[in-house]
């Protein structure tokens, strides 16, 4: 049930594979991209997961020589990158958002696009953080640019230790031809709080930073439920403004519908 409505929110999914943790859902995109194009380089785009992570100690020269590591945003970085190289030797881009110049993502991630299809590349979403949060699809939704592969975690599972790849189905089947296993990663793990989790995710909009979303004008005890960091960005406004000066009682009100509604959108468990 989960992997069917995973398909019906997120574009790029056709085909779902679960495992617990990001990181690891990561290396499998990794490692399907290149068993499917036969390609060993991988551009990446911010931080994967510390399995994911090069040019660190204890990573071999190897390892490192078949990652390259460029910035978000310069669509430059990455054309030099298939020419210092050769597009015929990169099996896949791998971008994690940059959350402080998200909006750069609309034309970056279309330029990014083109340019991967252009020459056989995969496109990788890592959408550990944005999934279900920028919008209900993740960055892929948002942007409206479908990427081959990507990466959804424990933000579609109330928090409890999941991840998903997912994408094309003719690339992840090509999982039958490489080793992806992890303990507790088939399906029978997973318990009535990540089914229900996500089914609540086709009811609500998506969750967004109460810090960004709410008036900075509001009275300070509404501006309590700052520490609260996910939730309905409309449904926050219109608490925030019907609480702006009215008694104690009413705010009171306001902060027991806040929790109510956090229970019910899977976000925290009663």
């Amino acid at each position: 049930e989960v992997a069917e409505r995973l398909v019906d929110i997120i574009p790029c999914a056709e085909t779902v594979r679960f495992l617990k943790t990001g990181g690891e859902a990561m290396a499998a995109t990794h490692r399907l991209a290149r068993a499917f194009t036969g390609r060993d380089h991988i551009l990446t785009c911010g931080y994967h997961g510390w399995i994911n992570s090069m040019g660190r100690p204890g990573v071999p020269e190897a390892v490192n020589s078949v990652y390259r590591a460029l910035p978000w945003g310069d669509i430059a970085a990455y054309e030099s990158a298939f020419a210092d190289l050769g597009a015929h030797q990169v099996a896949a881009v791998s971008v994690a958002c940059s959350y402080a110049d998200i909006e750069l993502g609309r034309r970056f991630l279309a330029d990014l696009r083109a340019l991967t299809e252009g020459h056989g590349v995969l496109l990788i979403f890592d959408e550990i953080v944005t999934g279900f949060r920028l919008a209900r699809g993740g960055a892929q939704q948002y942007f409206g640019v479908t990427p081959d592969l990507a990466v959804f975690a424990k933000g579609m599972s109330n928090g409890v230790p999941l991840s998903t790849y997912l994408g094309r189905s003719d690339v992840m089947e090509t999982v039958r031809d490489v080793v992806i296993s992890s303990t507790g990663a088939p399906h029978a793990v997973m318990n009535r709080s990540h089914v229900e989790a996500v089914r609540r995710q086709r009811r609500y909009r998506p969750l967004f930073l109460i810090d960004i979303a709410v008036p900075r004008d509001i009275e300070p005890e509404v501006g309590e439920i700052e520490e609260v960091y996910l939730y309905d960005i409309d449904t926050l406004k219109e608490i925030a403004l019907e609480a702006k000066g009215q008694r104690e009682e009413q705010i009171k009100l306001c902060e027991s519908i806040i929790d109510q509604e956090l229970v019910e959108s899977g976000l925290f468990e009663s």
